[in-house]
């Protein structure tokens, strides 16, 4: 068991490294300007956001594509903010089409060629906010000729759909999932804030934590909605983010707390159910990444010669793991991120020495990894025994074998399985 124990110690020395290893991280910072955010991303990992160009008055949108960041180039350039794209890389944003009048326009950008896609039924305000696999396109537009007020639109095959408001005269859709089910935020009636809203036929209220105010900001194909409210504990009230499944919103507080977080708000989720956001500690945020278990803060796999000192929140996941947010540079300047999940480690631990009731280990790694816990009385290679099987749903678990002060010598290994 000295040996065993020995071998423990070595592993332990490297947990640090391996952990800071899970992601790589791209830059999305266009040229050498210092400011850039990504706001959208698809399953090919192509991102969009926006960018500060040198010498402008107003920011630009770039596309991602896999390899390097750029500006859409769109003509004019005067003002664009690309905030969402879809598997077939169409972007849709928000862009001034002419400098006379001041009118904002959403847009739809493919294979260079840009399109207004026009206002609900005055031409003073629209944006595009995302659009699904079917080309569905939602987002905000203005039904006055002042834009006092502004209502969630549908963009679809050429026709504008209205969706209308829980009360008073605004709402604006923030996501739409492949079966087109909407959600986004509204105002309602006898308050000043707004509160989240599902659409499939109609407009209906999701509710709060508790608070007066609640905002939806993604949907997955399975219908799970994520995003943030005003919940009120202990008399304090502090935003949260929510999960909401099946007509129950429920609070991630809890998981938060458990990072020293008082506050969260979460952004995206994927098809396998994994969700990214903030965690607010006071003035400070960081990304953090929940995959239904456990929740992590993704400023721990982030190597110190990145570039990065900071991730300051994570608005999307896409299903290949990726995660697009934003965060502070060495230098300052806050840029726009892509992580891309690494190859898959594994690594085995000792918390404590062995007691009466077992052997406890633990097993770090990348969230999604199948490992293998296996023990032997001799090292020798075929004198392996599986013990455990299991996946890695966070970055890390631990197994207890309990058969082990049967054996006067066990040693331990985890291996994964491909």
């Amino acid at each position: 068991m000295r040996w065993c124990l020995l071998c423990f110690l070595l592993v332990l020395s490297v947990r640090r490294a391996l952990a800071q290893g899970g992601y790589t991280i791209t830059d999305l910072g266009v040229g050498n300007q210092w400011y850039s955010e990504a706001h959208g991303l698809n399953n090919g990992g192509w991102a969009v956001g926006e960018y500060e160009p040198v010498g402008a008055l107003y920011q630009h949108g770039f596309l991602y594509n896999g390899q390097t960041a750029s500006g859409l180039g769109m003509f004019p350039d005067i003002y664009s903010i690309a905030w969402g794209i879809n598997d077939s890389n169409v972007v849709v944003g928000e862009y001034l089409p002419r400098p006379n009048p001041f009118i904002i326009e959403a847009f739809k950008y493919s294979n260079g060629v840009v399109t207004g896609l026009g206002f609900l039924s005055s031409s003073s305000y629209s944006s595009a906010h995302a659009i699904n696999r079917l080309g569905q396109i939602v987002g905000e537009s203005s039904t006055n000729s002042t834009a006092s007020v502004i209502h969630a639109v549908l963009w679809d095959n050429g026709t504008k759909v209205d969706l209308g408001v829980l009360s008073g005269n605004y709402s604006s859709a923030n996501a739409i999932n492949n079966s087109a089910i909407i959600v986004g935020e509204s105002s309602v009636e006898g308050t000043t804030n707004v509160q989240a809203f599902i659409y499939t036929n109609s407009i209906v209220p999701m509710g709060t934590l508790g608070g007066d105010y609640s905002s939806a900001k993604s949907i997955n194909d399975a219908g799970v909605v994520v995003g943030e409210s005003t919940e009120v504990t202990g008399g304090v009230t502090n935003l949260q983010a929510f999960i909401y499944r099946d007509g129950i919103m429920a609070s991630l507080r809890a998981q938060a707390a458990t990072l020293g977080a008082d506050s969260s708000s979460a952004s995206g989720i994927n098809n396998l159910g994994q969700i990214v956001g903030y965690l607010g500690f006071g003035q400070l945020t960081q990304a953090f990444l929940f995959d239904g278990t456990n929740m992590v803060n993704l400023i721990q796999y982030i190597l110190p010669l990145s570039g990065f000192t900071n991730l300051s929140s994570a608005y999307g996941i896409n299903d290949q793991g990726q995660i697009i947010g934003a965060g502070t540079l060495t230098n300052g300047d806050y840029h726009g991120f892509l992580l891309t999940p690494s190859k898959p480690w594994i690594l085995l631990s000792a918390p404590a020495l062995p007691t009466s009731s077992g052997f406890q280990v633990n097993i770090e790694g990348v969230p999604g990894a199948q490992f293998v816990v296996q023990a032997s009385t001799d090292l020798s290679a075929s004198n392996w025994l599986s013990l455990y099987t299991n996946v890695l749903t966070g970055s890390e678990t631990n197994y207890t074998d309990t058969d082990s002060p049967n054996w006067r010598t066990r040693y331990y290994r985890a291996l994964l399985l491909q």
